[in-house]
């Protein structure tokens, strides 16, 4: 072994996450309502209050934009406590299922 060396190789350097991911609300057709660029290691539920707060759609004639959908409908990644009592502050009806891990803890 040449001297000065201890027989550990240099350390690699961690590989960083360049990747992103738009969480999408859209309509019940299927058309886009809100967009939201967020890092790809963010979790879908830290981004939902402000997805839901970009949501405008235009009305046909003069009047501001409508904000409030009449319905969610998510997956179980939106059913933490904090979105539901966030969408029953706005008066927003929902239907989202629930974890079984928190089920439980009722």
């Amino acid at each position: 072994m040449p001297a000065g060396r201890t027989g550990r190789s240099r350390p690699r350097p961690i590989p960083r996450r360049t990747d992103t991911r738009g969480p999408l609300a859209c309509d019940g057709r299927g058309r886009p309502l809100a967009l939201l660029i967020t890092p790809g290691q963010r979790h879908d539920s830290i981004c939902a209050q402000a997805l839901m707060d970009r949501i405008r759609v235009p009305r046909t004639g003069p009047g501001r934009p409508r904000r409030r959908p009449d319905l969610v409908i998510a997956d179980k990644a939106y059913s933490s406590r904090g979105f539901r009592s966030y969408l029953r502050q706005r008066g927003i009806a929902h239907t989202i299922p629930e974890k079984a891990d928190q089920l439980r803890h009722r």
